[in-house]
């Protein structure tokens, strides 16, 4: 007996296969269902992965879909890998830029260096070769906002959920 119907199988085949996050417009397509079917079959699909005890779970980065390792794993998976290859930890400097561009993208460089009151070169430049924010250009100014990348190391859906997260924040 198949634990999952035809299309929760191509669901879950479209995303292992995919090496980004897939937009629910090309889900939708492929398997020929509406966005509110889109949606009940990916919640149903969490809870028959959960109640199988499989260590991973789908989720929803601004309308796109990826395959994760759920959190109960995640960590001791994180804690085997950094034993052999630990990845570099971001300086004061690059958490305090990527905050700014947090709370203000989009943000130019020059506006980066007015809140903190140095040159935010180097941490751009980390956090650009991380993924974690990206350039825009527009009339000629460059701006630098957040990726999905950040969105998704935070485990957050979407910017506007992050917006919510920091005014919250800023009230308390």
């Amino acid at each position: 007996m198949n634990a999952f119907s035809e299309i929760e199988s191509k669901i879950i085949a479209i995303l292992i296969s995919s090496n980004q996050p897939v937009s629910s417009s090309t889900v939708r397509k492929i398997v020929e269902i509406s966005n509110h079917e889109l949606k009940a079959i990916i919640e149903n699909l969490n809870k028959k992965l959960n109640e199988l005890n499989l260590p991973f779970q789908i989720r929803e980065i601004e309308n796109k879909y990826e395959v994760f390792l759920s959190t109960s794993i995640s960590g001791e998976i994180s804690e085997i890998l950094n034993r052999y290859n630990a990845p570099p930890r971001m300086s004061r400097a690059a958490l305090e830029t990527l905050a700014v561009i947090c709370m203000k993208e989009p943000v130019t460089r020059a506006e980066i260096a007015k809140v903190r009151g140095v040159a935010p070169d180097s941490s751009l430049n980390t956090l650009l070769e991380y993924g974690l924010i990206d350039r825009i250009s527009e009339e000629g100014k460059i701006f630098y906002v957040i990726t999905d990348n950040l969105l998704r190391a935070l485990g957050i859906k979407s910017k506007k959920e992050l917006q919510k997260i920091l005014s919250e924040c800023q009230t308390d």
